[in-house]
């Protein structure tokens, strides 16, 4: 994971946690279970969470800072916290403070991120030792992209977002606009317009250029105005632009940094613009 951690006297650790985007995204099928199976490519890139987790007296898991719109209760890293600590059967507790900057229901992982980091500080911070795999094993309870955060960089994913492979691509710089919608991912992955039997593909086939879209993104254009203004906006500005994930943030490949700054900055408000790279393995 491209996290970086400081162990202090006090007990405490920091970490910084990526976001994501997807490359593309394909749907392939739908599991028995319910489960829909998928390709894509996970990028991470350095726009950041922030969190700081201290060890404390007695069994209980805190959340002393953390967005007003999502209750401690239902906050994944208050619940990867708890995962964690029943696993381990650790006898002390902890309090999380997230610092978020990474937009929520944007498609960019910012939760799944908050819970690997977790994982990875707790793990360290309570000195459990535990391997990647058992982590990787509790991360998937948390959410089918919580384990790509365990490992970061470019990923070619299949099965649910858990089969991982390492990708070797070119870095690149990306313009990144959120145009303040919320896109539920289970409403959108219960559409019956959602192509759900896409032809399967290689990661050779994709490196080699063959094409790719992301299977959401005509349904979230339909459905959400806003996200359909922010995509006509920024194709105009960067001459591309693909929703990541479920939506609503949209993402285009830029040639350099002064094309992404410029981008950035007429960025119409209420809508927010990032500049990012992404970070490799």
């Amino acid at each position: 994971m491209s996290a970086s951690a400081d162990l202090s006297p006090a007990r405490a650790i920091q970490l910084r946690v990526p976001a994501k985007l997807n490359s593309f995204l394909h749907i392939t099928g739908r599991r028995a279970d319910g489960y829909h199976t998928l390709q894509t490519i996970f990028r991470a890139i350095n726009l950041y969470d922030e969190i700081t987790l201290t060890q404390t007296n007695g069994t209980a898991i805190t959340r002393s800072v953390g967005p007003d719109f999502i209750s401690p209760l239902d906050d994944l890293s208050v619940r990867a916290a708890k995962l964690l600590q029943a696993h381990a059967q650790f006898d002390g507790g902890a309090d999380i403070a997230l610092y978020k900057v990474i937009p929520t229901g944007a498609g960019m992982g910012g939760g799944s991120s908050d819970a690997a980091g977790v994982l990875i500080g707790l793990n360290q911070l309570w000195g459990l030792n535990l391997p990647i795999q058992t982590l990787r094993e509790l991360a998937l309870n948390l959410g089918a992209d919580v384990p790509f955060f365990l490992h970061g960089g470019d990923q070619w994913a299949e099965g649910i977002g858990e089969i991982l492979t390492p990708i070797s691509l070119p870095r690149a710089d990306y313009v990144i606009v959120y145009p303040g919608v919320h896109c539920d991912t289970q409403t959108l992955f219960a559409q019956a317009s959602l192509p759900r039997l896409m032809t399967p593909l290689s990661a050779d086939q994709v490196q080699a250029g063959a094409p790719t879209c992301n299977a959401f993104e005509a349904l979230v254009l339909a459905q959400y105005p806003h996200v359909a203004a922010a995509r006509e906006w920024l194709i105009a500005q960067a001459g591309n632009a693909r929703l990541t994930g479920s939506g609503s943030a949209l993402f285009a490949t830029v040639v350099d940094q002064k094309t992404a700054r410029r981008i950035k900055a007429a960025c119409p408000p209420p809508w927010q613009a990032w500049f990012a790279r992404s970070l490799g393995n």
